[in-house]
């Protein structure tokens, strides 16, 4: 143990002969921080929610809430009394009081955040949770270091500290309650937390529902708001009215301008993606290095990488669905617009399947082209760290791989071509049976279409 008060002064990051952080450092960087960015944007959340119109009926859960998020006010108050005491005072921490008067901003700040999201959100607070969570994980290192390496005046201190790190987290299962709203409309994951749609705790139901029997379509609920067409069409309709469409690649910056926060969104999960991938093999290094040793503190943690890639995944198939839903539905209201000789060939229908299948599996590869690039840049110089310049050679098999796959994807484009003017012409010899159903019946021609279909 680590009783010595004049490291409680240095900002470290680590603590002197400790696997530790110091007190400086976590409270000037790991609760200042936190605080300071949830009280530069949790205002302006209230405010927007508070010209809104009431969502949500007040109920046992907004008062359980906020009683919770009193107890945390009060031992906010309490735990600045105690960094405030003299004998406090003379252990050297630096930060301790701007960390505790942040805090206690905060905790007022939440009571005010939790009423408003309450009442004007029908999901529970993404910003409320996140909060949460951060300030959670990082006040569990601040806890441990006052329970084992801090002076006995840190003490009591240590003991509300740790009893305010569970009304946190009692606060943040509250928060993934759903609430009681004044209607039922919404679907089920519109209505869950950020946990409970992190791991799709939402489906469990359904899941349950259809191993007991068969489910229908009414049991599968509405689906999210974001993803409603007649939402869709109207934000990118309306880029797409202002663009002119003689210009090159105008569909292209139309849907970039109608959805930019659904194509920026997978950027920081694909960054960290790759950060992680490249973490690995210091990580297995590192663990190597350990193999036979006396067991020690070191962590094993690669599930990272994993998280990375589930958010790249899944938040590129929301963008996708988010752009289908929007060019279906533009490509559905121009047909409406089409006279019947423009639309003879039912080129609208064709683009509504084919064509958009063929867009939305783009999409889903167009964050691998700017981390492709960055990742091999980052990796070479991670493999010249490690043996010089040598690294260089795999630049070559590198540039070989690139040329090959551009010559072999050549004929993709006519090929893709070709295929998308073969399902229109069949789209459009299968629309014009059916118009005519009645008078090939007649005529005895039925076998004949089925096999031209079929050919």
């Amino acid at each position: 143990m680590v009783n010595a008060t004049t490291d409680l002064d240095a900002f470290g990051p680590q603590l002197p002969g400790s696997f530790d952080f110091t007190l400086y450092f976590e409270q000037a960087i790991l609760s200042i921080l936190p605080s300071a960015l949830f009280l530069l944007i949790a205002p302006w959340r209230i405010a927007w929610l508070f010209r809104r119109q009431a969502l949500v009926r007040s109920g046992w859960l907004l008062w359980a809430k906020l009683a919770v998020a009193a107890i945390q006010f009060a031992l906010q108050v309490a735990l600045l009394a105690l960094w405030a005491l003299p004998a406090t005072q003379r252990t050297p921490a630096r930060a301790s009081l701007a960390a505790a008067v942040l805090a206690l901003v905060d905790s007022v700040t939440i009571i005010g955040l939790v009423y408003a999201e309450h009442k004007g959100s029908i999901r529970p607070s993404k910003l409320l949770s996140i909060y949460l969570i951060a300030s959670g994980l990082v006040d569990l290192a601040q806890a441990r270091s006052l329970v084992s390496q801090r002076p006995l005046t840190l003490t009591p201190i240590a003991g509300v500290f740790i009893t305010l790190l569970v009304t946190k987290f009692g606060l943040l299962l509250l928060e993934e309650v759903p609430k009681e709203r004044y209607h039922d409309k919404e679907p089920e994951e519109s209505t869950s937390g950020p946990i409970n749609r992190s791991v799709f705790g939402w489906l469990i139901p359904l899941f349950y529902k259809g191993s007991r029997g068969i489910l229908q379509v009414q049991d599968l609920g509405n689906i999210d708001r974001k993803f409603g067409s007649a939402r869709l069409v109207s934000s990118l309709g309306a880029y797409w009215d202002r663009s002119r469409k003689s210009a090159k690649h105008c569909l292209l910056t139309s849907t970039l301008s109608a959805y930019r926060a659904g194509y920026l969104a997978p950027v920081i999960p694909r960054l960290c993606l790759a950060g992680f991938s490249f973490s690995q093999p210091f990580l297995v290094n590192r663990v190597t290095e350990f193999v036979g040793q006396p067991k020690d503190e070191q962590t094993n943690n690669i599930a990272g990488g994993l998280i990375g890639a589930a958010l790249l995944v899944y938040l590129g198939l929301a963008l996708t669905t988010t752009l289908r839903g929007g060019l279906v539905s533009l490509i559905f209201r121009k047909s409406l617009e089409l006279d019947a000789t423009a639309a003879s060939k039912t080129n609208a229908v064709t683009l509504m399947s084919t064509d958009i299948d063929s867009i939305a599996t783009g999409v889903k590869e167009l964050h691998e082209i700017w981390a492709s690039v960055l990742e091999l840049g980052v990796a070479i110089y991670l493999l010249y760290l490690q043996i010089g310049a040598a690294c260089f050679v795999v630049i070559i098999p590198a540039v070989v791989c690139s040329f090959v796959t551009e010559r072999a994807t050549d004929g993709i484009g006519p090929a893709r071509m070709q295929w998308n003017e073969g399902v229109q012409e069949r789209v459009s010899t299968t629309s014009s049976m059916l118009s005519q159903m009645k008078g090939i019946k007649m005529m005895g021609l039925t076998d004949y279409f089925a096999s031209l279909l079929a050919h």
